[in-house]
């Protein structure tokens, strides 16, 4: 590309971007008038919009963050620790920290995908409200934690203490337990709803049921939010093939440009999804229920299935062997006997990477850190 190519600065182009090993270059083909480059942008951004579900992923990974540190205590047993030596009041803190981590996330969703959709028209809007508030008024566990999250910005993290029993059949169960009398102590206005609730539950109630049954509500919310945003995109999808099918893309990725100056130019590109994916959203918003034509299923809101026993097995010979033996010889063997009776190296792999985070985590609560904190050291060249 040289100056003669940029007619006016700022210009507006279609062309596509190709990555080299010492960087990207771009293809200049055809300049578009302002309104088509803002008409591309809003286009693609729909797709990014469905796409690129970050806070609700965040949401998830907070409930899979507790859910996952719930289950290692319950099981703690099964790699050799004991619960009555675990330092409970230290792990109970970092359990509420996890919590207030997700009550605050929920709030983030809820706030920002109104916004977003709020522009977007007030009729996309009421449809998202709708849901919400479907969600309000059909689970107890939603309602009394939407105003937990403002209780716990006012009033500081509640209080909870961890309890562990049998649960009737054959494993044990982990609560998080708060104490209504406590709650209602402190200097804050609970809801309407809520105040119904604490009048009705026990003086102790376990938060690890709630979060779960309002994750429930969440996922719900966020299957219809995607249904909205599948409408919404279907709408651009003959547009932006227009548009795509006045570019020659033999080798690279097509895109809209906006350039910048003359002498120093600055580029501002989005990248056109790939035709394949604008063609399986077109079929499915065709559909009675788009999320399931496009094949993805329900939005789970648990991390993993219950404990892998059988891959914890298979992880825990190939730690013994490798802290015995060290790497290579013995370990090597062990490793590869456990992938051969399985036919399959998922289960030895899976078993390690779920007995490492174990592991990490607990290693971080004793040291009253984070497991990411912990792994990052290990990768920094640092010792915990």
């Amino acid at each position: 590309m040289t100056e003669s190519n940029i007619i006016n600065s700022p210009s507006y182009w279609l062309g596509i971007w190709r990555q080299r090993p010492d960087g990207v270059d771009y293809e200049l083909q055809m300049e578009i008038a302002g309104a088509d480059f803002n008409q591309c942008i809003d286009d693609i951004g729909r797709f990014r919009a469905l796409t690129e579900r970050h806070t609700f992923q965040l949401l998830q990974r907070h409930w899979h963050q507790i859910d996952s540190m719930r289950r290692l205590y319950e099981q703690i047993e099964q790699v050799g620790g004991a619960f009555r030596f675990v330092d409970q009041q230290t792990v109970a803190v970092t359990f509420m920290g996890k919590v207030v981590d997700w009550l605050a996330t929920s709030r983030l969703y809820l706030v920002s995908e109104e916004e977003r959709l709020c522009a977007l028209g007030t009729h996309i809007w009421k449809q998202f409200r709708t849901a919400t508030r479907t969600s309000f008024d059909r689970s107890a566990a939603y309602r009394f934690l939407y105003n937990l999250r403002d209780y716990a910005q006012h009033s500081g993290p509640p209080l909870g203490a961890l309890t562990i029993a049998s649960d009737g059949v054959d494993g044990r169960r982990l609560s998080l337990v708060l104490n209504k009398t406590e709650l209602r102590s402190a200097h804050f206005r609970w809801s309407r709803h809520s105040k119904i609730l604490l009048d009705d539950w026990p003086t102790q109630f376990d938060l690890f049921p709630l979060i779960e049954a309002a994750m429930l509500e969440f996922r719900a919310i966020e299957e219809e939010n995607v249904r909205i945003r599948i409408a919404h995109l279907a709408e651009a999808i003959p547009r932006m093939r227009s548009q795509m099918k006045r570019i020659v893309c033999d080798d690279g990725n097509p895109c809209v440009l906006s350039l910048t100056g003359s002498e120093s130019v600055m580029f501002e590109w989005q990248t056109f999804p790939m035709a394949s994916e604008l063609g399986r959203i077109e079929a499915a918003a065709l559909q009675p229920d788009p999320i399931e034509a496009l094949g993805r299923g329900p939005i789970s809101p648990r991390a993993m299935a219950g404990p892998n026993h059988h891959g914890w097995a298979r992880a825990a010979a190939v730690v013994t062997a490798y802290l015995e033996h060290g790497r290579g010889g013995l370990t090597d063997d062990v490793l590869n006997t456990g992938i051969h009776e399985d036919q399959d190296v998922q289960p030895t792999l899976n078993g390690l990477l779920e007995v490492g985070g174990v592991l990490a985590l607990m290693l971080g609560t004793a040291f009253g850190s984070s497991a990411a904190a912990i792994l990052g050291s290990l990768v920094g060249g640092e010792g915990p």
